[in-house]
């Protein structure tokens, strides 16, 4: 079997998203097709089970619509014993090209295949999806304390807090500077370091995209652009997307109707 997981899942809070944010898909044809493009873009997914607090990393392996069946790949980190047996409701959540999934489903076996687990859990019946045109951007509040280093060429170096996180930059909150001519819009800093919530450092350059100042409150918050993501990095700042937005999905176990 093949094994694409290689990281663990860590526990996480953020500001819930609301029921309206999403359409609901019903037609067969249509959630088959969303499917088949999680499994061919190996994307990474969170299984939610019903009633318990632990999150698990996974990622769809195969399909089978003749038994109404999708293979799930191992969890990450592993379920202690007892945690998931047949017949348990699960929540699934993924983000592929700025389009959030989710769906419920049940889980229908637990298997091994060369040593690695397996999950077979039911074709959902409904998928819940929402689509933005650019890259989603999930709140990370402030209680979390992600810091973010910012430095420039010339060694002149700020630091700031997470404020926000998508696949294409972060926003950040940093104590208000009378000169704000490094934050310039177009303006780049060599070295950007940010704290994933849930994940590992990543270090790229960023381009200035916007900057708010409120002398008042004695901050100002900065938009910026990742300029040169690798495919590692991007990764992780999609799992650490998908890491915050796991409490809406705890907290609004609500059915289709």
């Amino acid at each position: 079997m093949e094994k694409i997981l290689t990281t663990s899942t860590q526990e996480s809070r953020t500001s819930p998203i609301t029921e309206k944010d999403y359409q609901t898909i019903s037609d067969r044809r249509r959630i088959l097709h969303i499917l088949e493009e999680l499994l061919r873009n190996k994307t990474f997914l969170t299984a939610l089970p019903k009633n318990n607090a632990q999150a698990f990393t996974t990622a769809l392996l195969d399909l089978d619509e003749d038994t109404n069946s999708l293979l799930l790949d191992e969890f990450l980190p592993e379920p202690e014993r007892g945690v998931l047996a047949p017949e348990q409701e699960l929540w699934i959540l993924g983000q592929m090209h700025g389009i959030k999934t989710a769906f419920q489903s049940q889980l229908i076996r637990l298997g091994k295949e060369d040593n690695i687990p397996y999950y077979v859990i039911q074709f959902p019946e409904r998928i819940r999806q929402q689509q933005r045109r650019n890259n989603y951007r999930v709140p990370v509040p402030l209680s979390t304390r992600n810091p973010v280093w910012l430095r420039k060429d010339a060694g002149l170096a700020f630091k700031a807090q997470l404020r926000d996180l998508s696949l294409g930059g972060v926003s950040v909150m940093m104590s208000y500077l009378k000169d704000m001519g490094d934050f310039s819009p177009g303006n780049e800093f060599e070295e950007c370091i940010v704290n994933l919530p849930g994940e590992s450092q990543i270090a790229t350059s960023v381009e200035v995209r916007h900057v708010h100042n409120d002398a008042s409150a004695k901050n100002s918050r900065v938009g910026f652009a990742f300029r040169k993501l690798t495919p590692e990095d991007e990764r992780r700042v999609q799992r650490s997307v998908a890491f915050l937005e796991r409490e809406f999905l705890r907290k609004h176990p609500k059915q289709d109707d």
